[in-house]
Formats: structure tokens, C-alpha cells, sequence
């Protein structure tokens, strides 16, 4: 028997940023037959880029200014030509194997299929679920149940019947034409996560009011146009009420209070289910609430200073009086001093605490370090020498981040007293950044659709590297301009792994976007300093990096690969973990798709090789290349 074709309609407007995870989530689907139906309303930001870039023959798509979500939905609607619809956000996503279990669903009288959904932030990192029970009319009325649209689809039938969305209540224009599918046929609920739903600042569903209004006005003409019975009729109520005291900022608390006591009032059982905010029955809880919040914070600031001014503050002013900044850590941290360097005896990084406590101190001391080993940036340094003696390794991907890379390259091609070459190896489906790259930038391709792998583009650029010394470098970190000088010094002493950073300077967002439009960077910002980090640029001799087997590509992601690495680099090699250098880290959103702590799946496999003697890691991943 013939699958029925699924069609997947995709409004789109300005969610380039977005696009091409939700389309990569929905033509790597296993299900075929499949039509996928782009309608956007004219986006000026990458989007018509990402979409120009596809050949896939399930894939269709216009552009051309629209009326607004509402009219590029019907207008997709009006295109699709498969017995089963999904309607998918720019922004969301569907799991893998999504469409095949919604399919496998329908029967005779089901009108609507959904499953649950997994939430994630603008990185696409998982924040949260749902675990939505079995459909109920009464229940989805009375809000106390939801259909997630990324995870939603319906028939063709069912579509032709109930109308398209309505455009005077475009803010819940989806919640109501799933509810007047849903009084025409069967609603199947899925014990199943199909989709990956979006948190971010720019979507509609922070409109808050407006949705709530709309959702009123659809269920009030829903209930003008069917036979509801009165059970019905009040559970709808009980909804407009508690979808009111949803949205209602904290500003508006009194009227929040109200609405949450007319949906009591109409079903008083209300107040003891688990879902149900009882506590803002309590007159005035939100102001006093309030207060009380403020101050508390108010009383820990105050004990965050007192500590740092008694504790702190005197070792700070003695240090930076001998010029000594690179001796500066917090209280509870033992560092060993060799020379101008410095190791940390202590695992993982941390924030120097007197900095975040005073802005003012962080200036200070970032100025002190970019006094001593300033930062200068470039278009070009004449740089294309024939025999480099240090290679910068930068792996890449997409088009985001290009501004970062572009002034990390700019504090590379400022390099003196060293002739050095960057590698940039960008994975991708197809080339996106190649014309961008200055010319005396060597390009790298490595083509791939799967999550991003940084130990593969690593070990590409340094089999492209020509220098003896090869820097593992990261698309958003500042270099001094003796930093390849430096590395090659530490070299010729006979070190073969080297991490020389001492801190960290992370710039906010603001500060971020101030240098990418200036092309300068302050050096006596107010940052976050970050000490005793662990990757985002090391240094090793070629020959002692492709000794040890380079990074093991087995790391997808983010997390964990820098640790293990040097792990090896400490077995296999003489590595100096001593820091003396100042850097600058761009501020960015996290990576799509990255996982941050031990729930990352790159980071437990780290865990789980920790296991293993580095030793045979290392003859490992040696007979793995062979």
C-alpha cells in the first residue's frame, strides 16, 4: 500500500539564523513521499541564502512580502497537496523519525495527530519538556492541556473542513484551528517527543495580552458556532480565564488575582490541582513578593563586598602595585609561580571573584595585562611567508560567527617576531565564508550535514598546516601580538604541548558588538576574567601532535575533547601547563546544539574514556588512522 504524501508548510520572515537546522531536521526525516513548502514574506537577513543553497527536489519555496504569519500559513496551506499536513515554525524542529510515527497514527475518523515536545533555547540547547496527557475537548478548552504546533499534523479532510487560520486572531491563530479540527474528527495523542520547540527573544509567543485576547475572541465565536454543551460552555470560560491570568504581566497582578478567582469560582476543585498558581489567591503577593526579593539580593551583595573588601582587596592592590596581575586569584585557589608564569592547582576554571564583585578592578587589571602584551589587529601582515613557523588551526561553521572570526584572524595577521599562516577548515554542506576570508587566509573545506565535529576540523587544518608549530585556536578568541613569538620561544626550550593562557577577558555582548563596529578593541573594559581554561588555544609541535593521534574525532560537539587531548599531550609529550598571556574572548550565544555539564553527549564520553591509560588512548586512536 502507497504512503500518503506528508506536507510540511514553513512560514518564514528574518530566521536565517534559524532556518537551515529547522529544513535540515525536516528533509532528514526517513519518511517519503515528502513535499516541503517554504513561504516567506520577503526576509533582507540570510534566509534567502540558506534557502538557495538546497537542491533537494522535496523542497519548494517563494519569497515576496506577505500579510503576516496568518496569510503565509494559508498560503502554504493552499500549495499542499499531501493527505497529511504539519505546519512547522522557522525556528523549530522535528526529532528524527518524527513524521514516520505521526503517519503510522491516522485511521479511518483521526483528524489530528500530536506528540509532545522538547523545549530548547536560541543554541538549541534543551531546556525543558512536555509530558502532555491523553487529548480531552474539555480539558484543551479549559487550557488545562495544550497541542504543540511544531508537533502537530492533520488531514487534508479535516484541513478543508474547519477553514485555514484566521487572521483577527493571528496570535492564536494555531490553538484555534486545532480546535475547530478537533470538534470535526479524532485528536490522537502521542506518547512521543516529535518535535523541538524554540525559546527565543524574538518570537511572537512573548506577545503575551495579545494572545490571551485572541484565544477569547476564537473560543467565543467557537462556541456561537457549535451545539457545546453546558459543561463545555463552562470549562471554556474556566479557559479564557486562566489563559488571561497566564499572560498578565507582574505589573498587572491585581487583575491576574481576579481572573485566577472567576476560574475558581467556576470550578472550585481548581484550586487544589497541582497545575493550578493557588499562591496568587493571596491579595498582594506579588508586590510583597517583590520586596522581599529585592531585598534579599540587596543583602547579598552587600555580604559579596564586605568579603571582597576584607578579604580580597588588599592582595588585589598588592599585586597590581608590582605590577604583578598575573599573581591574581581568589582567595580559596593555590597557584605555583614560575618566573612571570603561572599554574593553577586546581581542576577546572573559575571567575577571578573581586572582578565580578568590582567592574572597576576588571578594567584595571585587563589594562595591566594588554599594557604588557598588547593586542594588535591587522587586514594583513604580510603573511603569506613560504615557510611559516607557526600554523593557527581555526575550525568553523556557518555564518554567524564570521564577524568573530574575521577580527580573531585580524589579531593573528598582527603577529610580530614570528612568521606565522592561519588554516581555516569550515564544515558545511556547501563553502559559505571562503569569499569572505582574507587572501592571505588558507581555506580548508571539509563538506558535511552531520552536528558539527571540531576534532575533525582540527585534524584537517594541521594535516593542511605547513609551520612546525601548530595553534589549536578557537573562531572567537584575541591574540596578543608576541603570542606566536612566545610559542615559538617555549619550542626551541623543548616543550611539546603548551597552554599558555593565564586569563581570560570575556567581553559582553554590548562591548562585542562596539568593537566589531569600531574594528578596535578596548583594553580596559568592564569583563568577566576567566582563569585556568582548558582549550581554546593550544599549542603543539606538528610532528608531537600527530604522535599522539591528534583529536579524537569520536567527539561530536562540544565538550571534553580539549581535556582529553591534553591528557594524551601530557603522556605522550613534554607539556608546559604553566599560563603567562592575556587573551580576549568575543561574546556569542551559545552553539546551536551545544549541551552544556555532563549531560553533553561529547562530555560523557570524556568521562567515560578517563577510564582508559592515556597511554592506549593513544595507540587507539594511532591504529584507527593506519
Amino acid at each position: 500500500m502507497a504512503r500518503p504524501l506528508v506536507s510540511v508548510v514553513v512560514p518564514s520572515f528574518n530566521q536565517g539564523k534559524y532556518i537551515r537546522e529547522t529544513l535540515d531536521s525536516i528533509l532528514g526525516q526517513d519518511y517519503r513521499p515528502l513535499e516541503v513548502l517554504v513561504m516567506d514574506g520577503g526576509s533582507t537577513d540570510e534566509t534567502l541564502d540558506v534557502l538557495r543553497n538546497y537542491n533537494a527536489p522535496e523542497l519548494q519555496w517563494w519569497s515576496e512580502r506577505d500579510a503576516g504569519v496568518v496569510d503565509a500559513v494559508n498560503k502554504g496551506l493552499a500549495h499542499a497537496t499531501g493527505e497529511i499536513v504539519g505546519i512547522q515554525s522557522s525556528d523549530d524542529l522535528y526529532v528524527p523519525g518524527a513524521i514516520d510515527t505521526a503517519v503510522a497514527a491516522f485511521d479511518d475518523g483521526v483528524a489530528l495527530v500530536y506528540g509532545d515536545v522538547e523545549y530548547i533555547d536560541a543554541s538549541s540547547k534543551t531546556i525543558g519538556r512536555t509530558a502532555l496527557p491523553p487529548f480531552d475537548l474539555g480539558g484543551y478548552v479549559s487550557k488545562r492541556m495544550f497541542i504543540p504546533q511544531a508537533a502537530a499534523f492533520f488531514t487534508r479532510a479535516a484541513m478543508t473542513a474547519a477553514g485555514g487560520w484566521r487572521a483577527d486572531i493571528s496570535y492564536a491563530a494555531d490553538a484555534e484551528f486545532f480546535l475547530r479540527i478537533a470538534t470535526r474528527g479524532r485528536v490522537i495523542k502521542l506518547d512521543a517527543i516529535l518535535a523541538r520547540y524554540r525559546y527565543h527573544e524574538e518570537q511572537r509567543d512573548r506577545a503575551g495580552e495579545r494572545i490571551a485576547r485572541d484565544w477569547e475572541k476564537g473560543v467565543r465565536r467557537w462556541l456561537d458556532e457549535t451545539q457545546a454543551s453546558r459543561a463545555l460552555r463552562r470549562r471554556a470560560a474556566i479557559g479564557i480565564q486562566l489563559t488571561r491570568a497566564h499572560y498578565m504581566s507582574d505589573a498587572r497582578w491585581a487583575a491576574r488575582t481576579r481572573a485566577l478567582y472567576r476560574a475558581a469560582l467556576l470550578q472550585p476543585s481548581l484550586v487544589v490541582a497541582g497545575d493550578f498558581p493557588a499562591r496568587e489567591l493571596i491579595p498582594g503577593r506579588t508586590p510583597i513578593w517583590r520586596v522581599l526579593s529585592r531585598a534579599k539580593r540587596a543583602l547579598r551583595r552587600s555580604k559579596l563586598r564586605a568579603g571582597a573588601v576584607l578579604y580580597d582587596l588588599p592582595a588585589f592592590r598588592r599585586h597590581m602595585r608590582g605590577g604583578d596581575w598575573h599573581l591574581l586569584h581568589n582567595r580559596n585557589e593555590t597557584i605555583t609561580v614560575d618566573g612571570n608564569r603561572v599554574r593553577c592547582e586546581w581542576e577546572f576554571t573559575s571567575e577571578l571573584h573581586i572582578a565580578n564583585v568590582f567592574p572597576t578592578l576588571a578594567s584595571m587589571v585587563m589594562f595591566a595585562a594588554f599594557d604588557r602584551w598588547p593586542i594588535v589587529l591587522r587586514e594583513t601582515g604580510g603573511l603569506k611567508a613560504a615557510a611559516p613557523q607557526v600554523s593557527f588551526v581555526i575550525g568553523h561553521r556557518g555564518l554567524e560567527r564570521l564577524p568573530h572570526l574575521l577580527m580573531t584572524l585580524r589579531s593573528i595577521a598582527g603577529q610580530e617576531g614570528a612568521a606565522v599562516e592561519a588554516v581555516v577548515v569550515e564544515q558545511s554542506a556547501a563553502p559559505e565564508i571562503r569569499d569572505a576570508l582574507p587572501d592571505w587566509v588558507r581555506y580548508v573545506h571539509t563538506p558535511s550535514t552531520d552536528d558539527y565535529n571540531r576534532a575533525w576540523t582540527l585534524n584537517a587544518g594541521v594535516e593542511a598546516a605547513r609551520g612546525e608549530i601548530v595553534v589549536l585556536h578557537d573562531n572567537d578568541m584575541l591574540v596578543p601580538s608576541r603570542y606566536a613569538a612566545e610559542c615559538v620561544a617555549r619550542v626551541e626550550d623543548g616543550i611539546d604541548f603548551l597552554e599558555p593562557k593565564r586569563f581570560i577577558f570575556y567581553l559582553s555582548e554590548e562591548e562585542t558588538q562596539r568593537s566589531f563596529e569600531s574594528g578596535q578593541i578596548r583594553t580596559d573594559a568592564a569583563t568577566t576574567i576567566v582563569q585556568n581554561a582548558l582549550g581554546g588555544s593550544i599549542v603543539a609541535r606538528r610532528d608531537a601532535y600527530l604522535a599522539i593521534g591528534g583529536f579524537d574525532e569520536a567527539f561530536v560537539g562540544w565538550g571534553g575533547e580539549d581535556n582529553e587531548f591534553w591528557e594524551r599531550a601530557e603522556a605522550g609529550g613534554k607539556a608546559l601547563r604553566f599560563g603567562w598571556l592575556p587573551f580576549v574572548h568575543l561574546f556569542h550565544v551559545p552553539q546551536k546544539g551545544k549541551l552544556q555539564g555532563k549531560e553533553a553527549p561529547a562530555v560523557k564520553r570524556y568521562y567515560e574514556l578517563r577510564s582508559i591509560p592515556p597511554r592506549e588512548r593513544i595507540a587507539r586512536l594511532l591504529e584507527r588512522r593506519r
